[in-house]
């Protein structure tokens, strides 16, 4: 990403926020120090670049997979990636995340939109 992006992860009462690492129109992929307890039940999730303070909310969502990465440096914190994938967007809400990703992800050559 251009700029630090959050996702916020929305289910009932429960609320979770980490960064976006990667983001496409069919979903995107999250890291967290903290192990969450992410499940195919989160509905839906909001999106918040901390530069400019651009908003996309109530995306619906789903976790599909979760794994432990190595540590950076010796002794520090995991960290666990998350990807998620969106559910049924309404035409503004695909649009608003076409806008989002041409704004705000890094572009690779034959290659997935990262941060």
């Amino acid at each position: 990403m251009k700029n630090v992006t959050w996702a916020v992860l929305k289910n009932g009462e429960a609320t979770i926020t980490a960064q976006v690492m990667d983001i496409g129109i069919g979903g995107i992929s999250i890291h967290s120090s903290t192990r969450l307890r992410i499940s195919k039940n989160f509905s839906c999730l909001d999106l918040v670049v901390s530069r400019n303070g651009n908003y996309i909310e109530n995306i619906p969502s789903q976790a599909v997979s979760s794994a432990n990465l190595p540590s950076q440096i010796p002794f520090g914190p995991p960290k666990w990636r998350y990807g998620l994938k969106f559910g049924k967007l309404t035409q503004e809400q695909h649009a608003q995340i076409d806008g989002f990703i041409s704004k705000h992800a890094i572009r690779h050559d034959n290659g997935p939109v990262t941060a």
